[in-house]
């Protein structure tokens, strides 16, 4: 029989508990990453990008958040730099760092965590408010949401809890619990006051995952608080920012994805979590309902979800319209140069997947989330691990590129003066907690959500996983210990892998291998028994909804996991991104290239290639008046663009 106990270890959140999952989390110290591209990328992340951000924090020329954690403490003379937000860079930094510490203990990386939260206590105030953009200024406390101090205490109570797990320590946590007390006592009586300002509520998870963590009832009744009152105090107009966070209609009654794409991706990711701890299934239809709406009006090939820098929402009001920026637009409207896709609302739709999956147990929530894995939030780092997008779109026209809040043609390095802190630590922490995301437990059994070269070893559970995913479909498992009696191993066959096979042990697996759906391999096992998955990974043709007027006859490449593009620096002399077509029908040769851009798999074709001449003077011109010739044309995956100089790209291509 399988054990009734799952054992979550350094859980990224921990459903072990958690009444309403139906796939438990598993430790990140369960998972060890064997080589593979996630393995390439979490080294990165450890190796560079962790000691260049924290280097960049502590210099007062650039991030300057240890400076304002000493000037709110006391403790140096100066002033507050940066953005209000600033806050969170140190405890995301600490959130990274610790998933690192635990598979890979430095003594010297728990003395930076230890300095860094000896700042961040000194600058706490006695009553638990932590906040130095405020303290630091001798300012007065929640006057405007847009001062993102609930934002801020958010980051830092999901980075003590993951702190706490990694390393044993309570010094953190003991901060983040005096800071939610705080709050507890703030939102006490569902406070009106309090109504508008956690806006950005990365409060929410925190305040969850801080009442796993401790079992203190109160910070999940602060969470569930702040759910209850989204859009029930519509009436006070101080600070009231209508759909811009979600706040005109209450969430159990919202039909429609409005709004900043950050705010709502942590709103409704929170709302999940307070459903899985409180069972509240008034929550459920709602998150369910939103979703769909997500990903069948709003959501880019890529996962992108926010369509639009700065406009307004489509929801009439009796006074005008609500005002939105860096938001979700009117369904199907998503434009490919003018793309604004944050990197943190793809990472918040990613957060939001990963709990609608462990409610339901359903494949197509990781669908959602491996789209998010390669093509979201990777790119928004360079494969040197230096540089970083804040927005993520679809087309790029090189110098020509109108670039509006921030720069779309070339990634940027992190500094206070760009106001683009967040995204470079939100990636980081992501990344480096991946293999948290891999596998899953039941009792019934094992949950392979992700496949990765990596070695899974967890209660009655250990196993090798084989593979050059996502790169070839080929997937080895080797079990080296399992439950005794019958147990389930769930893989799960990807929506596109039409044709997936399995086998055990040599044999053809008589069960079903449904695309879009968790193939339930179940019998006895005992160690050397093997499992194999086959993925084909042929390249094909995405055509968009017809509504999506910017894709209209026009098609991408997509590749296994991998959304692909043309950049220029793959074409041939004379031929431009704009001049490149696809053809149905034609075959896109894979090669691997290990001296291109760390190594990927592209895609070779000849392929048409229409010249039409000469645009500068006109805007239209005759039907008729163009003509085709051929090209050797090269593909790359979606994520490596932008990593050799400034460049054009396109996902979408004209079909002929």
């Amino acid at each position: 029989m399988v054990s009734d106990q799952i054992q979550s270890g350094v859980a990224v959140a921990d459903f072990s508990a958690s009444p309403k999952a139906r796939i438990r989390s598993t430790g990140m110290d369960a998972v060890r990453l064997d080589g593979g591209f996630w393995a390439k990328h979490f080294e990165r992340m450890r190796d560079v990008s962790l000691p260049m951000l924290r280097d960049l924090a502590a210099d007062p020329e650039c991030g300057h958040v240890y400076d304002n954690l000493r000037i709110a403490a006391g403790t140096k003379q100066g002033e507050f730099k940066g953005v209000e937000w600033s806050d969170e860079w140190a405890y995301k930094w600490i959130e990274a760092a610790a998933a690192i510490y635990r598979t890979d203990p430095s003594a010297e990386l728990d003395r930076q965590m230890d300095e860094l939260i000896d700042l961040i206590a000194a600058a706490q105030e006695p009553d638990g408010y932590l906040a130095s953009q405020t303290t630091s200024r001798g300012r007065e406390r929640f006057i405007d949401p847009n001062h993102h101090e609930c934002y801020v205490m958010g980051h830092l109570m999901t980075a003590a809890c993951i702190h706490h797990r990694a390393t044993g320590k309570a010094n953190l946590l003991d901060v983040a619990r005096r800071t939610a007390d705080h709050l507890c006592e703030q939102f006490k009586g569902m406070n009106p006051r309090m109504a508008h300002f956690p806006h950005n509520p990365s409060m929410i998870m925190g305040a969850v995952e801080l009442y796993r963590t401790t079992g203190e009832r109160q910070y999940l009744e602060l969470a569930a608080t702040v759910v209850d009152m989204r859009g029930r105090f519509n009436h006070i107009k101080q600070n009231f920012q209508g759909d811009l966070t979600q706040d005109r209609v209450p969430l159990r009654e919202e039909t429609r994805i409005v709004g900043h794409a950050v705010f709502y991706t942590y709103l409704y990711a929170g709302a999940a979590d307070v459903y899985l701890e409180n069972g509240d299934e008034t929550l459920l239809a709602p998150l369910e309902r939103l979703w769909r709406d997500l990903v069948n009006t709003k959501m880019y090939i890529t996962g992108g979800c926010a369509a639009m820098d700065k406009g307004t929402s489509i929801r009439p009001v009796r006074k005008g319209l609500d005002h939105v920026h860096e938001a979700a637009g009117p369904a199907y409207w998503l434009p490919n140069a003018m793309a604004y896709n944050e990197t943190c609302d793809q990472i918040g739709a990613f957060l939001w997947a990963w709990r609608m999956l462990a409610i339901s147990g359903e494949a197509r929530y990781a669908d959602a989330m491996e789209r998010e894995m390669y093509n979201g939030f990777l790119p928004g780092v360079s494969l040197d691990g230096r540089l970083w997008f804040y927005s993520n779109a679809l087309r790029c026209h090189g110098a020509a590129h109108e670039e509006r809040v921030h720069p779309v043609a070339q990634r940027f390095q992190i500094g206070f003066e760009g106001r683009r802190i967040c995204c470079p630590t939100n990636a980081l922490r992501t990344l480096t907690e991946i293999r948290g995301y891999l596998y899953g437990l039941t009792k019934e059994g094992l949950w392979l959500h992700f496949y990765a070269a990596s070695e899974f070893d967890s209660g009655a559970w250990a196993l090798r996983q084989r593979t050059d995913y996502p790169w070839d479909g080929a997937v080895r498992l080797e079990i080296r210990r399992a439950p005794e009696g019958e147990a389930a191993l769930f893989a799960r066959i990807p929506e596109w892998a039409e044709g997936a096979s399995v086998r055990v042990n040599g044999m053809a697996f008589e069960g079903e291998a449904t695309p879009g759906a968790y193939a339930a391999i179940r019998r006895v096992w005992k160690p050397g028994d093997q499992v194999e998955l086959d993925l084909p990974m042929e390249a094909r043709l995405v055509k968009a909804h017809p509504k999506v007027e910017e894709a209209r006859g026009q098609a991408a490449v997509v590749r296994g996991p991998l959304v692909y593009c043309v950049e220029s620096p793959d074409l041939p002399d004379g031929v431009k991104v704009e001049n490149v077509c696809l053809k149905r029908g034609r075959t896109w040769t894979p090669r691997w290239r290990a001296d291109l851009l760390d190594g990927v798999m592209v895609l070779e074709a000849e392929t048409p290639v229409v010249r039409d001449g000469d645009w500068s003077d006109c805007l239209y011109k005759p039907l008729g008046a163009e003509s085709f010739d051929t090209a050797i044309v090269r593909l790359i995956p979606y994520y490596a663009w932008a990593n050799r100089g400034l460049s054009e790209m396109s996902v979408w291509m004209p079909l002929v």
